[in-house]
């Protein structure tokens, strides 16, 4: 899934930032400054909020891929281009993809 690639893609510029961040303290041989630390904070939580998501669009996926196949009935109604009304009904057999 695109969108998983994308947040694992900012999870991991968050996290080099934040560690960039601690090495320049660590770097001057110095504690963290205030800011440091709240910017840490902040990363953090921001990443877990990204774990979150992640997580959650993964389960979807690994549902998908272990769904086994099912019967199931289409209905499709509505009007054709000359205004009759139209119905058409197929049996779809959905397979498990994951191959």
């Amino acid at each position: 899934m695109d969108r998983i690639r994308k947040l694992k893609a900012e999870r991991a510029k968050l996290l080099s930032d934040a560690k960039e961040l601690a090495a320049k303290s660590s770097e001057e041989e110095r504690p963290l400054t205030e800011e440091e630390r709240t910017d840490i904070k902040e990363t953090k939580a921001e990443i877990e909020k990204l774990d979150e998501d992640i997580a959650a669009l993964e389960s979807l996926v690994e549902l998908e891929r272990t769904a086994p196949a099912q019967q199931v009935r289409v209905v499709n109604e509505g009007d054709d281009d000359a205004g009759q009304q139209k119905k058409s009904v197929a049996n779809v057999t959905v397979h498990d993809n994951s191959e």
